[in-house]
Parts: structure tokens; sequence; C-alpha cells
């Protein structure tokens, strides 16, 4: 219930000052990792392949991966040719409750060589995927030294990078973290996931220009703060709660609060020392001040960016909340991000089958977690009714309502009224919407007292909230309310004493 404590507690934070911003919001790299990284002075370098040759490359297909890797004179960033990876987006054999057909990889060769005196990688990447709105490629680096890499957990050495289409990109990742003594390859990976029908069924992939570099890695390791920063609140203060900042570096005893606007000190302070159990900080402690507006911390030669000290710090945070779900919707299409998707998505019961579509797809891939969207939506209809209580924001009241009820259809639509209903339902590619094919996915309806007591409390709240704009939504959400809360009980007390509900 994360998020409902999330949301309940931003509710104190909320004005109407700012017009609601449209849906999916513009993306803002300006202080993005990418941007940061890109932007480093590169110390050294080493060319490991102008990818003019094969002869250091082979193809790994897994699975029903049928890739291809060829040289290209097509096009390049460095000499006459690339490494040409290309790959059909799908198999040919069913694969109804599996992520993904396989993987066609473009694989590096390495000869175990010691990578420790560089820390970053680099490359030129050129996707080509007429129809794709989001396209990504999975970099793996291969170290077979002391410590091996990927992990024993998959974690470690893999690395998802988002392409902008149909041009060169430079991918640039920071090894620092990575053991990297024996390195024995590195691997550009296509999941074979599926396409919409509006996209290609061939992918294809140039690489080219494949370095080592040396740079000035960003701090990784331990919980001190990284080297020559401030580590502040970059959302800002609100002005009736605590505000301080932390250091670890510092040699100057004391710092100001600038105001950016008038440029004038509103605080002088001395930085005091606080020791704990994960270490020693330095704290820029501010609470005292509580003026609205722009402000910069500044101690000796160092400053912070500028950050806000008001009552609605949070707000941008909720609202972009709010878009973040809304991008994640299935079955909706959503600009720049996938058309209607997964219509031909089923969930199983016996004899019965449901069209499983809807709601919202989980953060990391396509895939449905009943309890987590029941959750979310509780959250937003929690928020709602608070706004609703106290007559404010209008703008983000019906938007909050809007995307709430997405989730509350989900949860209404995905029910066989014997108490069964989605647990979490897999998905990890695209499919035609056609049901009867090759790349139809299956879910097995479960019988959950957890996920049937969430899905009454979302429903009992809904009702309430819902009441004085959609009475016919309200009644149908509290009647089933009433017959999932009936199906939770019935499922616990078939359960031993002590056994996990879910």
């Amino acid at each position: 219930m994360w998020i409902l404590a999330i949301c309940a507690s931003l509710a104190l934070f909320l004005t109407d000052s700012e017009a609601p911003p449209r849906m999916p919001m513009p993306n803002d790299y300006t202080n993005s990792i990418k941007t940061r990284w890109l932007n480093k002075p590169v110390l050294g370098s080493r060319l490991l392949d102008d990818a003019e040759s094969l002869s250091t490359w082979k193809l790994a297909n897994s699975g029903q991966a049928r890739g291809e890797l060829t040289l290209t004179r097509e096009r390049a960033v460095s000499g006459s040719s690339s490494v040409r990876l290309t790959s059909p987006t799908t198999g040919d054999e069913p694969i109804p409750t599996t992520r993904y057909y396989g993987a066609a990889d473009a694989v590096r060769v390495v000869d175990g060589e010691d990578w420790s005196e560089w820390n970053r990688l680099s490359v030129w990447i050129y996707p080509d995927l007429p129809g794709f709105r989001v396209v990504s490629l999975l970099l793996i680096l291969r170290n077979e030294g002391k410590e091996p890499v990927p992990d024993v957990y998959g974690k470690m050495g893999m690395n998802y990078v988002i392409l902008q289409n149909q041009q060169w990109n430079r991918v640039v990742w920071e090894i620092a973290n990575l053991p990297r003594d024996k390195v024995t390859g590195v691997v550009f990976s296509y999941r074979v996931q599926g396409n919409e029908p509006g996209a290609t069924d061939k992918v294809l992939f140039d690489i080219d220009k494949l370095e080592l570099e040396k740079v000035n890695a960003d701090h990784y390791l331990g919980w001190n703060v990284a080297p020559g920063e401030i580590s502040f609140s970059h959302s800002g203060y609100q002005t009736g709660f605590p505000k301080s900042a932390i250091a670890s570096d510092l040699k100057a005893k004391t710092f100001e609060l600038i105001n950016v606007e008038s440029g004038v000190p509103v605080l002088t302070k001395a930085v005091s020392e606080v020791q704990s159990k994960i270490g020693r900080f330095q704290v820029m402690d501010f609470s005292e001040v509580r003026t609205p507006g722009n402000y910069i911390l500044r101690a000796g030669d160092r400053t912070s960016r500028p950050f806000r000290i008001g009552e609605d710090v949070w707000k941008s945070s909720i609202w972009k909340a709010i878009n973040f779900f809304y991008t994640e919707r299935c079955g909706h299409a959503i600009p720049g991000v996938h058309d209607i998707c997964h219509r031909d998505w089923m969930l199983v019961h016996g004899d019965k089958r449901l069209v499983v579509n809807g709601g919202w797809h989980d953060a990391g891939d396509l895939s449905q977690s009943f309890v987590n969207t029941s959750e979310a939506a509780y959250a937003m209809f929690s928020l709602a009714e608070r706004l609703q209580a106290r007559n404010e924001d209008p703008a983000l009241l019906a938007r909050l309502i809007e995307e709430a009820k997405w989730g509350l259809d989900w949860i209404l639509k995905t029910t066989f009224h014997d108490g069964f209903r989605p647990g979490f339902c897999t998905m990890d590619r695209w499919t035609n919407g056609i049901l009867g094919d090759v790349d139809d996915m299956v879910c097995q309806a479960t019988n959950s007292p957890a996920g049937n007591f969430s899905a009454a409390a979302t429903e009992a709240l809904a009702a309430r909230v819902l009441r004085p704009t959609d009475p016919v939504l309200a009644g149908y959400s509290l009647k089933q309310a009433v017959e999932d809360w009936g199906f939770a009980l019935a499922g616990m007390e078939k359960q031993p004493r002590g056994a996990q509900t879910e």
C-alpha cells in the first residue's frame, strides 16, 4: 500500500496555481544521466572495434530467434562499414505463457582482456524499425574473472538502452561498478518480442565505433555523498517542514541560502557534522526559512542547483505519477508510445475465457499485476476523496478520477464472479490482436483472498468517490465490492491458519 501512503501525504501540498499538463508529458532529458554522461570530458580512449570486419564478431541465437549478422556499407560512423544485426520479431511456434521468443545477439568477442583502467563503453547504434514508437536494445558485458558478470541473478552487467529510431545514437555506459579483469565479450541483444500490427516484423540494428573510454565516473559505492557534490531535494522543500541538505567533503565551515531572484543570502549558518552507523555527514539545516521562492545553497566554492521552497513543491510529482500511469495503460492508444494493444491476451478459468487487456502494464515490462492495479487505483481514489472533501483543485481531481476509473474498469471486467480473477499475468511482447494464432498469450485465473480483499477495498472506495458524478458506475462498484469481500472471506476460511493469502 506504499502508493496510498505517498498520495495521502502529498494531498497536504496541493494548490490551484498550475494548469494541468497535457499527457503524455514530453520527456525532459536536460538533467538525465544520459545527458550528463554524454557531456563528460573523455580523459582517454581506445578503439575496440571499427566494424570493418566480422572476424571478432559472432552471432548467437537463443530460443526461436533467427537473427543474422552481416557487414553493411549502407551507413557508418567510422570507416566505411558497420555491423548489422537483423531479426524477425516473432518465432514460428506458440509460446502462450512465455515472455518472449528468444534473443538474437551480436557478440563482440574479447580475448579475456583486463579492462580495469577503462570505466566506460561508447558505441554508435542505428536502429531501423519502421512503425516502432519505442526502440530498446540490451547491452551486456561479460567477464569471466574473479567475479563473473553477469552475476547469478542476471542483474549486474546488463543495461537496457532506449534508442531514437532511424538515426545514429551514441550510447555510453559507465562500467566502473562492474568487475572487468577478464572480459570475454560485449553483447548487443535484441529480445524477440513481437511487433504491433502497424510496425515492421523484421528489426535492424547497425553498430559502429565501439570504444573503451576513461572518464571521471559517477559515485556509486557507499552512503557518502559524491565528492564535490551537495545532496538536496531536487523537487524542493515545503514551507513548514524540515529542510536540510548533506555533503561529505566540504571544507567550508558555514553555508549560505541564497534567493535566486535577488542574489541575496537570506541565511548564513554553520555546517554541522553528524556521525551515524552509515558514516559521517555534513548537514546544512535551513528549516527556519519559510518564505516561498527559488533558492540555491552555497558552501565555500560549492553551489547547488536551484530548488523551490513553497506549499506546492510536491504537486508536480503527483502530475508526473499520473502521467506515468497514463503511459502504462494497456489496451489504449498512447501517442508516441503504442497503439491499442493486447486484444488477444486471454484469462483462462476452466472452459471460460476473458480478454484481459486494460488496466496498466507493469513498470518493467508489459505484464499485469492485479494487486498492483487495485492498490494504484485505490491510491488515486483516496487522494481524489480528500480533494472532494476540501473542494480543492478541480483539474487534479478530475484527472485523478479519470485515471483511477481506467484501473477500476479492468478490476470490474476481469472477474469470473466466483472468486477467480487474474493474479500476476506475465506479458513481455507485442501481439497482433488476432485471437487464435501463434502470438496469443494466456494467463491462468486464480482464487486469491488477498486479491479479492484488494478488489473489494478499491471498489468500495470507488463507489463512495463516484457517487456524486457517476451513480451507475458507483452502484456497480459497490455491488462488486460486496461480492468480492464474500469471496475473500470464503477463501480465508478454506486456508489453514497462518497460510499465505496469495
